[in-house]
């Protein structure tokens, strides 16, 4: 996703806790079952561009072996799409303004080298999850022959989902259309690359309700893959996602560990998931510390 301030992470946030079951209590619900691995797991995100000289997926491939030594066990790929171009933001743009969902960015190779990462992965006894933008696109997006699937604003433009991500253009859910062309996709990426799962970038900011039913769809291809939400949501984790990012216990700790707040701090913040389904809280949190220093 686009950088975001903390600030206006909050006020996302707010604006769409009430699409989240806010203040509704889901300890009493129980949590989608996940693979063991997926508990234990040990998440390395790598952006192909800056993870070596190549800047490419044989850079990643080669140091497969590395990233084994150092304990991993998931390699998280940031989108491997084709960046957009028009209105982007920087020299080089943001992978997170996806201008096709079905290409793969030339920069880092082709889909046969893709398919030898992962395989060679797969040999190594590592899973491979790549990042997914299914909130926004490009600009110039391959999408745009088909302006229906788009948000408006009062005058019938185009907009994007966040008056500072000017960089991408805002995907409409409420569009049947849409949501066929969204879960064909993520099919399409298991079935052709023999993915283990998705990151799924602000994944609140899609209807809950699409990422079930595509859960429900992935599972009949390969069942027990595993999805992370970019997102701290309660509702999430009842059915479509296995994790989420739990900002707040991250933030929590991030804040103890740096001696800003005391140790009860944590406290009230692992008793803040208590309104989540029972065992997911942990597993979220889990992941979410793990990614980051201890500066955040």
């Amino acid at each position: 996703m686009p950088a975001v301030p903390l600030p206006l992470w909050r006020t996302l946030l707010a604006a769409f806790a009430a699409a989240h079951g806010a203040g509704e209590d889901f300890s009493s619900r129980a949590a989608r079952p996940s693979s063991d691995w997926v508990k234990d797991a040990v998440v390395y995100e790598v952006f192909p561009r800056a993870f070596s000289a190549g800047g490419d997926f044989a850079g990643v491939t080669a140091r497969l072996p590395d990233l084994q030594k150092l304990g991993v066990t998931v390699i998280w790929l940031m989108p491997v799409h084709p960046l957009g171009r028009a209105k982007s933001k920087g020299a080089l743009g943001s992978p997170y303004a996806v201008r096709d969902y079905y290409e793969i960015n030339p920069d880092y190779g082709t889909a046969a080298d893709l398919k030898r990462l992962v395989a060679e992965a797969h040999g190594h006894g590592l899973k491979v999850v790549i990042d997914i933008v299914a909130n926004h696109t490009s600009w110039d997006s391959v999408l745009m022959t088909r302006p229906e699937f788009y948000k408006r604003d009062a005058l019938g433009q185009v907009m994007p989902p966040v008056p500072d991500w000017s960089d991408v253009a805002g995907l409409d859910y409420t569009n049947p259309g849409l949501r066929d062309y969204m879960t064909a996709m993520l099919l399409y990426w298991v079935r052709e690359f023999d993915l283990d799962g998705f990151r799924c970038d602000v994944a609140g900011m899609v209807p809950t309700d699409f990422w079930e039913a595509v859960r429900d769809e992935l599972e009949k291809v390969k069942p027990g893959l595993p999805m992370l939400a970019e997102w701290h949501a309660p509702d999430l984790l009842v059915k479509a996602f296995d994790l989420d990012y739990s900002w707040p216990l991250h933030s929590a700790l991030t804040e103890v560990m740096q001696g800003q707040k005391p140790a009860t701090a944590l406290r009230a913040a692992w008793e803040e998931g208590s309104r989540y389904p029972r065992c997911l809280s942990t597993a979220g949190a889990t992941a979410s510390c793990a990614g980051h220093g201890p500066k955040g």
